[in-house]
């Protein structure tokens, strides 16, 4: 993380302002993107000891930031074994600054 997210930087946003609401949603998505990378080498274990107890698991699509999703399909070709991470992360920030503080 870096100075976009300080103390600071959401103090300067004003109380409950859009601005600090889209500040918020901007962290959620720098720590979605911090952690891609531990969540895919995690969930690639997990989808490899599936597909030694016989699932082919493949990829859905391609991975998304807190967004992975594997199918299988059965001999036949029907949908088998789903197995998907959506992971959610929320941020939100309130302090006693003037409502009227309309910065950042």
């Amino acid at each position: 993380m870096d100075k976009r997210f300080s103390f600071e930087a959401f103090e300067a946003c004003g109380r409950d302002t859009d601005v600090a609401h889209e500040l918020a949603d901007r962290l959620q998505d720098a720590v979605l993107e911090a952690l891609q990378p531990e969540l895919l080498r995690a969930f690639d274990r997990v989808v490899e000891q599936l597909r030694a107890l016989g699932h082919d698991l493949q990829p859905y699509y391609d991975p998304r930031p807190g967004d992975i999703s594997y199918r299988a399909l059965d001999d036949q070709d029907r949908p088998a074994l789903r197995l998907g991470l959506d992971l959610v992360i929320s941020a939100g920030f309130a302090h006693v600054t003037s409502e009227d503080d309309q910065g950042c």
